[in-house]
């Protein structure tokens, strides 16, 4: 999926792995499996959905609203738009358009159905990750499903949690603060 490559993304694998305290190779997806999410493409397309909701109950002479009827008029054209994008979202997930929903109710059974559909392809492609890739086929036998493990739940002192999530040096530096000052003028007088 392309959502992988996307800089949002990235950031949130950044900080997954940040929160687990390990290395930067270790596999995007058994971060978001051990903690328990998915990626943020899930929440993005849902807030789209949301907004356009939005954007239908109001009334006709609202700015926004004439900004989304050009919208429409401009995706008959092949434009690419926001409806444009939410038409593709429909198609993908074989779900109906959104322009014959009226009420609230329709609004939100269309959202949960949604919901409901995108999570599921979302935690299916993360399970076949899991068992593609060579790094995690030991660990899949044991992670089987999307949910937060149990052992971050045991770390209740926030002053604990911070020192488990960072990573410890043994490395000592090789000048030291005192003789840094007569390190640097011994060397500018061999240098003159």
């Amino acid at each position: 999926m392309s959502y992988e490559k996307d800089i949002i993304e990235k950031t949130h694998i950044y900080f997954c792995k940040l929160y687990l305290g390990v290395n930067k190779r270790c596999p995007n997806v058994g971060c978001r499996n051990e903690i328990g999410r998915l990626p943020l493409q899930e929440i993005i397309n849902i807030k789209i959905i949301k907004y356009l909701q939005f954007l239908e109950g109001l009334p006709n002479h609202n700015i926004a609203k004439q900004c989304l009827e050009m919208c429409k008029e401009m995706s008959t054209k092949n434009q690419m738009n926001y409806t444009q994008k939410i038409s593709n979202l429909n198609k993908r997930y074989n779900l109906p358009d959104t322009s014959s929903l009226k009420s609230d109710t329709q609004w939100n059974n269309f959202i949960s159905n949604f919901k409901k559909i995108m999570k599921q392809e979302l935690v299916d492609h993360q399970k076949s990750l899991m068992k593609t890739n060579k790094k995690l086929t030991f660990y899949s036998i044991f992670k089987t499903e999307n949910k937060k493990a149990k052992f971050l739940d045991y770390i209740k002192n926030p002053h604990y949690k911070k020192i488990t999530t960072k990573q410890v040096s043994t490395r000592k530096p090789q000048i030291k603060n005192r003789n840094r000052s007569a390190y640097s003028t011994q060397n500018t007088s061999q240098i003159h």
